[in-house]
């Protein structure tokens, strides 16, 4: 099914016949990089479900070449200025599941930039996006990012009996960056794994 309904340009849209929208092609992209990464499901296996991916992973790549350019064109401090959002958040985070995936040598640039922008302002975010900076971080080999985000999460936490480890800056919200259950699963996914 998921394969039937992706646009030939590569993403998905959130119901048949409207046009493709990035933030569900991230979450499915996301959501095929966890299956793998645990183990349940080898993405690579089916020639049918890789292709997928692949053409997934390349429409992602073009939306982020096309934030880097707009930042470019629009910004003449873009390499000071923070153009760095939940948006390109996801998309390190996504990528991050797939390196053996080639990057042309605009999206390298652009991935590069955002890294750096990462770097710059990841306490901009909250500890949703903090937490898939330093996942994407410590796939990606930038372990700094990666430790000091985690040393920060830690000395931001707060430890009850009864509780366990919670943040009470943690807001809950509407939006997808602000849900409580899936900042949870991935605050557990980030101390396990970074």
């Amino acid at each position: 099914k998921t394969i039937k309904n992706q646009a030939p340009n590569g993403g998905w849209a959130w119901f048949p016949g409207m046009k493709e929208n990035r933030y569900i092609t991230q979450h499915i992209i996301t959501g095929m990089g966890h299956l793998d990464h645990l183990g349940i499901k080898d993405v690579r296996e089916s020639n049918k479900v890789w292709n997928m991916v692949k053409k997934g992973v390349d429409y992602l790549d073009h939306e982020i070449v096309e934030d880097y350019k707009w930042a470019k064109k629009w910004d003449p401090n873009y390499l000071e200025n923070q153009h760095i959002g939940y948006t390109q958040v996801q998309y390190l985070y996504a990528r991050s599941y797939f390196p053996g995936i080639g990057m042309n040598k605009k999206t390298k640039e652009a991935v590069n930039y955002y890294k750096d922008q990462a770097v710059k302002f990841w306490l901009n975010f909250n500890i949703y996006g903090e937490g898939m900076l330093a996942l994407a971080a410590h796939r990606f080999e930038m372990n700094d990012l990666a430790t000091d985000i985690v040393k920060s999460l830690k000395d931001r936490s707060i430890h009850h009996e009864e509780f366990g480890m919670y943040w009470k800056d943690y807001y809950v919200g509407y939006y997808w960056y602000e849900a409580p259950i899936e900042t949870q699963a991935l605050m557990i996914e980030m101390f396990d794994e970074v």
